[in-house]
Parts: C-alpha cells; sequence; structure tokens
C-alpha cells in the first residue's frame, strides 16, 4: 500500500513482568516501568477505504459534529454527541442497537504526569488530569467487556442482548486539529494473543469522582501490549475535529475472518515534539449489539 508517510518513532510497551493490578488516574499508575521500541508508524491519509473495522479493528472516516469544540461540556457530549454517535455506529457497523457507556476528555499535556511521576507524591495520589495515553492497550479484556457490560446495561437487558453477538468500539475525534501526541493502531492481523497481557485495572477510593464514568464497579479487566516486531502500526496525520477513528476493543465473533480487538497508543511525533500545544479529544466508549447475528 502506497502511504503519503512514515514516521519513524518509539512506541511505549509494556515488559512481561508488569504488575497485574493497577490504580488507574493515580501518580503510581506512571510510574510503572515501559518496554520503549523503534516502531515504523504508516500514514492512512488518503487510503481509508483501505481499512475495515471488522478486518484491521479499526477505520477512520468523516463525521462531521456541529458540537464538537474545545469547550465542549459535559452536558453537551451526553445529551448531543452520544445519539450521534449511536446512529452512526449504528449505520456503520449494522448494529441493530447500540449504548455509548462512558466517555474520555483528554486536554492535558503529558507532561504533566511526567512531573508528578518523578516527584515525591505517594504512588495513590490522584492525578486528576487527563492525557494521551502513551501505554500500548485495549481497554478491556474478554473478561472486563463483560464486566463493564454487566455494570452499565440493566440486567434483563444483558440477559436478552449478550445472547447475540456484541462488542465494543471506541469512537475517537479530535476537538481540534491535532498538534502533537497522534494515536496509532496496531493492525489486528498482526496481533498474537501472547502479545497481549490481562492486567486489572481498579477505580480510585469511593471519595474520588474523576472516573465514575468509566464503571461504577471496583474494577474490570484490561490489556496491555506487550512488543512483536510482526505489529504494523497506522496512524492519520493532522487529524480534523469532523474526523473519527474507531477502534475495536472486543468482539463476541472472533474469527479467522473478524478482528476482535486493536492495540492503540498515543506516540511523539519527532516532528512535533517541541510543540506546547495540547492536544484535546474526546472518545467515547460503545456497546453495539447484532441482535440479528449468532453470538460466535
Amino acid at each position: 500500500m502506497a502511504t503519503t508517510q512514515v514516521i519513524q518513532t518509539t512506541l511505549s510497551y509494556f515488559p512481561s513482568d508488569v504488575k497485574r493490578e493497577i490504580v488507574v488516574g493515580t501518580v503510581g499508575a506512571y510510574r510503572e516501568p515501559l518496554d520503549h521500541k523503534d516502531m515504523t508508524i504508516q500514514d492512512i491519509r488518503g487510503h481509508l477505504s483501505d481499512f475495515n473495522l471488522d478486518v484491521h479493528g479499526f477505520q477512520v472516516m468523516q463525521h462531521p459534529s456541529s458540537f464538537v469544540s474545545s469547550s465542549v461540556d459535559q452536558t453537551t457530549i451526553k445529551e448531543k454527541m452520544y445519539p450521534e454517535a449511536v446512529e452512526m455506529l449504528k449505520q456503520v457497523t449494522g448494529a441493530t442497537h447500540a449504548v455509548v457507556f462512558s466517555h474520555m476528555l483528554r486536554n492535558e499535556p503529558y507532561e504533566t504526569v511526567q512531573e508528578m511521576a518523578a516527584s515525591t507524591e505517594p504512588n495513590e495520589k490522584e492525578t486528576h488530569v487527563f492525557v494521551p495515553a502513551r501505554g500500548v492497550h485495549v481497554d478491556q479484556s474478554e473478561a472486563g467487556a463483560h464486566a463493564v457490560l454487566n455494570d452499565k446495561i440493566d440486567p434483563e437487558e444483558v440477559a436478552r442482548l449478550a445472547k447475540t453477538r456484541w462488542a465494543i468500539i471506541n469512537v475517537w475525534r479530535p476537538l481540534k486539529r491535532v498538534p502533537r501526541d497522534p494515536l496509532a493502531v496496531c493492525d489486528a492481523r498482526s496481533i498474537n494473543t501472547d502479545d497481549l497481557i490481562e492486567i486489572h485495572a481498579m477505580m480510585p477510593g469511593p471519595e474520588e469522582k474523576d472516573h465514575d464514568a468509566i464503571t461504577k464497579g471496583a474494577g474490570f479487566g484490561a490489556l496491555y501490549g506487550k512488543y512483536s516486531p510482526a505489529h504494523k502500526w497506522y496512524y492519520m496525520s493532522d487529524m480534523e475535529p469532523d474526523e473519527v477513528m474507531l477502534i475495536k476493543c472486543f468482539d463476541t465473533k472472533y474469527d479467522s475472518n473478524t478482528a476482535c480487538r486493536a492495540l492503540h497508543a498515543a506516540f511523539v511525533d519527532p516532528r512535533t515534539e517541541h510543540v506546547k500545544e495540547v492536544r484535546e479529544s474526546l472518545e467515547l466508549r460503545c456497546f453495539v449489539f447484532f441482535e440479528d447475528e449468532p453470538l460466535k
């Protein structure tokens, strides 16, 4: 595939002996050791039709929204942008039903948590900031996907909807042109199950409210990425607010023809590593249900 550009950079994988439990949003989470690897990342701009959610585990598409802005508020996100995402996902995937179950608004520089990690603050101290996620990961493991489903959906609905195919898809959108820390995704076909490390992501104490939108429960399973030279990485250069990246995190239909998940991570583009302007992005985490398809 011809590409407009190729970037040589470093991706932050996790070592095999990484801790299997982590408290998200705490200083200690950013003190975990990383396995930095030199990687090639290919730009897909101009080649969007070559990538498909069910084949590669991701795709990028045009999806203008009149509600996008750097100052978008929580009410607008939930009341206006959630319904937009639901209709878009149903149209793109053919799902019969979709639910946005949480979102993450990232608008702080990564250097903020680096400084906290280098400080003398205790591991359990909450950061209260949301920065680009540079560690290679998938938001939910299979067990984590089921835990979040049971946490977010009414039990009677789960009993009905979990009998047929369902999946978790992230809808990632920049709130302005991406100035730095672009998002990379790994072709699902290049990922082996041995490249995945299951960890348990726990929430901060009940008095902390920053992560309420993720889960009401005690935690959930997620996946860290372990380095493999077979991984094929892609990104979309200069993403604009009218463009979205769909990333699959889980799918009950997992066979040789259907991608189950795509590792992803923010990375430092050497051309913009000195840029101070902060990346602002919104990711919506969504269930999609295919009530007319078998579970697997």
